[in-house]
């Protein structure tokens, strides 16, 4: 009768078997696993190989081979990961293989005593291991580690095991970070958003491991090659950030400010070479990358329900809220998107806990600036860079009401120059000149609203027109009848709309 693999495996030398499938040799795996963003069925193929090695049914000469063979690695990247495997995984039984993983090291320029910390670390646990396990160390459920099956791979991974998800989180970062940010399965994406922001929180250490995975997806996202450096490189979701955090110079312990990320839109010529829908992809991948980067920045900042990883747009959040929100009896949504008995005052000015936390952010604005014209325009920059949200609509509001709005494109530098960066990533040529000729004009007023609604808040479209009618009607009451129809609200189809 033939052997199973089960059977093989428990036929090896007591010892190696033991180390085989001792948690030490596991966390050695995951390492090299880790250190090369092997895909799980990657991962899958390495274990087999793994097996095989021990079993001594791949000769350790032809084990570079066959790992650029089975885990479609070009030769290069092969040797390394044959060096790590030999160095991390063989070595400590270099007995059993006849002092050959030593001999291949030596041959490949590697000494190796840089691994004796490894074989101390394999004795040191062995010890532990040998209190904690029962005698019965060969039990079913050991040996189905060896030979785990893909397709369980999602339904074993469960909340609150952090080895597992990150695995997971980098793999999903690595090679289908494109299908999440456009997916339409909402679902999906907020469940990655819940798994990955657990992560961050609980160990900072694996922040990097996931913005290195999203740096090594080589899924193109748009049609012409990247310039970089005299060179044209591949359109991949890694160039495309190396290229974005090269340019905008940020340091491994620095956020990315909405600032850099404007002037990268207004200099870079691949950038200014795309399309509509490619651009939207690639603000996509830079919220992406930006939301990782910024997260403990973030988290200090605002509540964790407000705070995304991968990103939705205005229509997305109303798209799953109209999928997913409990109905009420008479069909509507409860969160009142679509809901008909909604009030009308709430529609117009946000509910209560909204209108709570602006006049909260206003007491706190008005007592620290005292409305003087250089500290509320100070603060109120202060404030778009770092995107908080309520503090931005009260300094806008603030000084909207105190008639000072349109002193800040006349008078102030720095917000011309955010005028000038929106009609360039906006194509408004025409209106850029025209800025630059008569900054008094009051349609630059609505422009300079809706930027910063729509850009630097990211609200919506209907979102951000909710507000721009609130701010209407404070025009209207000062009499500035150019600015008192911003937007609507679209009785029929229950939406905010720009005019």
């Amino acid at each position: 009768m033939d052997q199973t693999i089960n059977d093989k495996i428990n036929a090896l030398p007591e010892e190696v078997k033991k180390y085989f499938l001792s948690q030490t040799g596991v966390n050695f795996s995951v390492e090299i696993a880790d250190k090369y963003f092997l895909t799980l069925s990657q991962m899958q193929e390495a274990t087999k190989v793994l097996t095989e090695v021990f079993l001594k049914q791949i000769p350790l000469d032809n084990l570079q081979s066959e790992i650029s063979k089975r885990l479609n690695m070009d030769q290069i990247e092969a040797k390394e990961f044959l060096i790590d495997l030999l160095g991390l995984r063989l070595l400590i039984v270099d007995d059993y293989f006849e002092g050959k993983v030593s001999e291949i090291l030596k041959t490949l320029g590697i000494d190796s005593a840089v691994y004796s910390k490894n074989i101390r670390s394999y004795e040191d646990e062995l010890a532990n291991e040998a209190k904690a396990t029962s005698e019965n160390v060969e039990d079913e459920e050991s040996v189905k580690k060896v030979d785990i099956d893909i397709t369980d791979r999602a339904q074993e991974l469960e909340i609150g095991k952090p080895e597992d998800e990150i695995k997971e989180m980098v793999q999903i970062l690595r090679e289908r970070a494109l299908e999440v940010l456009t997916t339409d399965q909402l679902l999906m994406r907020i469940d990655f958003n819940i798994i990955i922001t657990t992560l961050l929180l609980t160990d900072q250490a694996y922040q990097p491991q996931l913005i290195n995975a999203l740096f090594a997806n080589k899924q193109k996202i748009t049609e012409k090659p990247i310039e970089q450096k005299g060179e044209m490189i591949e359109p991949t979701i890694g160039n495309w950030l190396k290229n974005f955090s090269t340019e905008i110079k940020v340091a491994e312990s620095d956020r990315i400010t909405t600032m850099q990320k404007a002037e990268y839109y207004n200099n870079n010529k691949n950038i200014n070479a795309l399309g509509e829908d490619e651009r939207a992809v690639i603000d996509r991948v830079f919220d992406l990358y930006e939301n990782l980067k910024n997260f403990y920045y973030n988290s200090k900042r605002l509540k964790l329900d407000e705070i995304q990883i991968f990103p939705f747009t205005e229509k997305e959040q109303q798209d799953f809220i109209a999928k997913y929100e409990p109905k009420d009896e008479n069909g509507t949504t409860e969160g009142g998107v679509v809901k008909k008995t909604k009030n009308l005052e709430e529609m117009y000015l946000g509910n209560e806990s909204e209108r709570q936390a602006l006049e909260q952010a206003t007491e706190k604005i008005v007592e620290q600036t005292r409305k003087e014209y250089d500290k509320l325009v100070n603060y109120f920059y202060d404030r778009i860079l770092e995107r908080n949200k309520v503090e931005i609509l009260a300094c806008l509001q603030l000084v909207i009401e105190a008639g000072l709005i349109d002193d800040i494109l006349i008078r102030e530098k720095t917000f011309q120059e955010l005028m000038q960066s929106y009609f360039k990533r906006n194509n408004l040529k025409a209106e850029a000149k025209e800025f630059e000729m008569d900054k008094s004009d009051p349609k630059f007023l609505k422009y300079f609203i809706k930027y910063i609604l729509l850009e630097r808040l990211g609200l919506g479209e209907s979102q951000s027109a909710r507000v721009a009618v609130h701010f209407s009607n404070i025009f209207r009451n000062q009499g500035k009848m150019d600015l008192s129809h911003l937007a609507y609200f679209d009785v029929e189809n229950k939406v905010f709309k720009w005019l």
